[in-house]
């Protein structure tokens, strides 16, 4: 069996948890040809990874490599290439009911006159930049911002890298598997259109959401942002319902999927998985408080924020340590500068170290006390799944897959809210008893539902249904979003030490109490449980009250979109279940109208991105002004 991997700024040529993902699959499953196809930006950047003896080719295409100079195009292809874009864009911002089938017409269409000329001039030519201006002023109403040249050619030229597969060979093999949606996806279903190739589509982060929050902080113009999210809106929509199999790795991203286009029954969450004995239970803790953090430095993963809730931990812990263990991506310098500064700023001095990356990622675990991931976005991280079959607490952010990893293993406080984490930190450096059931009750649970074998196992059988046309066998691995308590977890609730409300603007207070759900904690058996080290100091400290209230499991849904009007994700993407997040910031087109008034942020071409570079590091939202809270971590 032959499949295509299709990759996008990761494997082979960027370390990280997706990465690490692919070649636990190629490992995994040493009976299958792989030919790794990796989207990056120039197509030249060097390998990390040495690849498996099963990866036969490596093919690189580079998404934002400077086009080839303009040709001369044939009037008779210029003309046809006008009716297919203008296709493309009215279906892209209108909201018909013919608006999905009118896209996928035009990107056919496309696809098709990329075999007698190359697409990237047409597409970035003027003849795009002038329909798109037309195009949006049928679609404008009296309260819409006008759409710019300048806006219109930032836009096309962002289309053009995206669309760029389209002129690409198409791929020929037994199954297409994509790790992300976009631009991989779609080499996928030119293969499926040209060859029956089945197409396989795994999610780790929503690449939508990705793609919003990007375009959120670009500061581009509303015209801009409400263009470009129209058209990731089509383009992914396009790609999940063309998909075979969907199959996330968590049961948040499954809802986006099925929200975005996918039909329910071709969606399978199929969880990452860890090896056992690579991770065998570490039974010793550091001689000084210590938070581990393992990652890469990148404004997702938001360092900035655990440096500024780390600062809080050492006001109550004067001896904790912070240690981060992560390379810096290309292109990351500037913010890891700007983390840097952060811890300077702080006067943490040598209480926060930066110190690249680590092999084993034992060694990283056995250096701290609990894991932390403070993320904005996420998958199912691989680093939370490691850490508990290591025999470590953690504390995560409450975002993508991230409850649904941690489980009963550690804690879960809201994305953004740095008292909450430092709260969370806190509380299971000092209590040696909580972290180490919470500790006991991960590594259980990452040994009944994230192991290797199960993972590969899983994906051999998906090819297999796929590459020769049967029924998908009954899922047998991890399930989705509603994840159960391992049998016999369930236990009356732990008392858990009160704590005070923190504040940096006042003093210490009286001490308010601490609720944990009922049930989430047991005794850890003896074999399990760490010997607590030295006593951390129990100095009293402010934690905001409500923060440490345990909630239900509510897992956040995807952002709903309306019909009528495109609308901004405003400090979240991931609104409560059945309900809508607040969205101040309209953003995106409907059938008749395409952005409130606003005022008029011009964006003349020269002050665009310059061609051949990626769009910047994504930029989180701010923190969403819903009560927030820490929690044990919950399934669901």
């Amino acid at each position: 069996m032959k499949v295509s991997l299709v990759t996008e700024g990761t494997y082979p040529i960027q370390s990280g948890g997706v990465s690490g993902w692919c070649e636990q699959l190629i490992r995994g499953l040493p009976e299958v040809s792989f030919e790794v196809v990796a989207l990056s930006g120039s197509g030249r950047e060097p390998a990390v990874f040495t690849v498996p003896d099963n990866v036969t080719a490596v093919q690189r295409i580079g998404l934002w490599a400077p086009p080839p100079r303009d040709r001369r195009v044939p009037r008779a292809v210029g003309s046809r290439f006008a009716i297919a874009y203008e296709e493309l864009l009215e279906a892209m911002l209108g909201d018909g009911p013919h608006s999905a089938a009118g896209f996928e017409s035009a990107v056919r269409a496309l696809h098709a006159l990329a075999a007698e000329t190359p697409l990237v001039p047409l597409l970035r030519g003027q003849r795009a930049v002038d329909l798109f201006v037309d195009v949006w002023a049928r679609h404008r109403t009296g309260d819409d911002e006008a759409l710019s040249v300048g806006d219109a050619l930032a836009v096309t030229e962002l289309m053009e890298h995206f669309l760029r597969p389209l002129g690409m060979p198409v791929l020929r093999t037994d199954l297409v598997h994509a790790t992300a949606n976009g631009p991989g996806a779609l080499m996928g279903l030119l293969a499926k259109w040209a060859h029956g190739t089945p197409v396989l589509l795994s999610e780790h982060g929503v690449y939508l959401r990705e793609r919003m929050l990007a375009i959120r902080r670009s500061g581009d113009s509303r015209a801009a942002r409400a263009a470009q999210i129209r058209f990731f809106l089509r383009l992914t929509e396009l790609c999940y319902r063309h998909a075979d199999l969907v199959a996330p790795v968590s049961g948040f991203n499954g809802r986006w999927a099925r929200r975005g286009g996918a039909a329910p029954e071709r969606v399978r969450t199929m969880h990452n998985g860890v090896d056992p004995a690579a991770l065998p239970l570490l039974t010793e803790e550091p001689a000084e408080p210590t938070i581990a953090f393992v990652g890469r430095i990148d404004p997702l993963k938001d360092i900035e924020l655990l440096v500024t809730a780390f600062a809080q931990v050492r006001r109550a812990i004067p001896a904790a340590r912070l240690r981060l263990f992560g390379g810096v991506p290309a292109g990351n310098e500037d913010y890891a500068r700007r983390c840097e500064a952060r811890v300077s700023e702080l006067g943490l001095g040598d209480a926060v170290t930066f110190e690249g990356p680590i092999s084993p990622v034992t060694e990283a675990f056995r250096r701290g006390h609990l894991v932390v991931l403070s993320s904005r976005s996420e998958g199912l991280p691989l680093t939370i799944i490691e850490a508990a079959m290591s025999g470590r607490a953690t504390v995560a952010t409450d975002v993508g897959g991230m409850a649904e990893a941690v489980g009963d293993g550690g804690l879960v406080v809201p994305a953004g809210d740095a008292p909450a984490f430092a709260a969370a930190c806190i509380r299971l450096l000092r209590d040696h008893e909580l972290r180490h059931e919470l500790a006991g009750r991960g590594r259980r649970r990452a040994l009944e539902l994230f192991t290797l074998e199960r993972f590969a196992e899983n994906f051999r059988s998906v090819y297999v249904s796929l590459t020769q046309r049967r029924p998908l066998p009954a899922h047998t691995g991890a399930p989705s979003v509603e994840l159960p308590v391992p049998a016999g977890a369930l236990a009356p609730a732990v008392s858990v030490r009160p704590a005070a409300r923190l504040s940096e603007r006042s003093p210490v207070g009286p001490a308010e109490p601490v609720e944990v759900p009922t049930g989430r904690i047991e005794a850890v058996p003896a074999a399990t449980s760490a010997p607590a080290s030295a006593p951390v100091p129990n100095e009293p400290i402010e934690v905001p009250t409500s923060r440490i209230t345990a909630v239900a499991a509510a897992q956040e849904e995807p952002v709903e979109v309306p019909t009528s009007r495109i609308t901004a994700v405003a400090e979240s993407l991931d609104p409560p279940t059945a309900r809508m997040a607040r969205v101040p910031e309209p953003l995106d087109p409907p059938t008749s109208r395409i952005a409130p008034v606003a005022p008029r942020t011009r964006i003349p071409a020269q002050a665009q991105r310059p061609a051949g570079k990626p769009r910047g590091p994504v930029r989180p939202p701010a923190p969403r002004s819903s009560e927030e809270r820490v929690r044990v971590g919950e399934a669901g």
